[in-house]
């Protein structure tokens, strides 16, 4: 068989990785996915008051492409803060190297999430635990951030950064734009993030097209 037509991973691995650490989960092969929850966080808490969140682990491409969802973190319609919302989302994801936050319009709904290409290799577990604690660990950081979005407008995300006088121009320029504008703007991030994750991570040689 030839390595393009193998999997780089597969639900069973995810699973065997789960059970490693003794994480529950639910294999989801319909949509080819593993849910799982993740409990016990310092700062995040759902619209219920729990510190909990879902974390889905999602393979796409015939195992080719992995990606790490918290989906439903928080949601925002088109209320008076939307830009400091929206802001918040671009600021956190330009700050961490493979985490993303982001917003659907569509749902209101904001998620974060992390994904890079393995092309015909094979997913290693510290690869997976790497992906899988480093999810948490953001949203957890950066909770008190959006809370300070959605419920005040402000951009807290701005003070105690040893980048702060770069973000707050970025801050600056992003107040001109408005909504449909900072949209564009994420979804331009995002492909350009994507895009660099696959430079990182070139499949071999006798996989790419000339």
């Amino acid at each position: 068989m030839e390595s393009g037509n193998e999997m780089a991973a597969d639900l069973s691995q995810i699973a065997e990785f789960f059970d490693r650490v003794g994480i529950k989960y639910e294999l989801d092969r319909t949509n080819q996915r593993v849910i799982t929850f993740i409990s016990g966080l310092e700062n995040y808490r759902d619209k219920d008051d729990d510190a909990i969140i879902i974390l889905v682990v999602e393979l796409d491409e015939q195992g080719q492409f992995i990606r790490f969802i918290a989906p439903g973190l928080y949601y925002y319609g088109d209320g008076p803060y939307q830009a400091a919302v929206l802001q918040t989302c671009l600021i956190a994801s330009w700050q961490t190297k493979m985490v993303k936050f982001e917003y659907n319009p569509r749902s209101q709904e904001i998620r974060c999430a992390i994904e890079f290409p393995l092309h015909d290799a094979t997913l290693t577990f510290q690869q997976f635990m790497r992906a899988f604690s480093t999810l948490p660990h953001f949203i957890d950081a950066y909770h008190p951030h959006f809370v300070q979005a959605i419920e005040h407008g402000e951009l807290s995300i701005l003070e105690h950064n040893p980048r702060a006088q770069t973000i707050a121009a970025i801050a600056a320029l992003l107040n001109d734009l408005d909504a449909d504008e900072l949209l564009q703007l994420a979804e331009t991030l995002r492909r350009r993030k994507q895009k660099q994750q696959e430079a990182d991570n070139p499949p071999p040689p006798s996989l790419r097209l000339h």
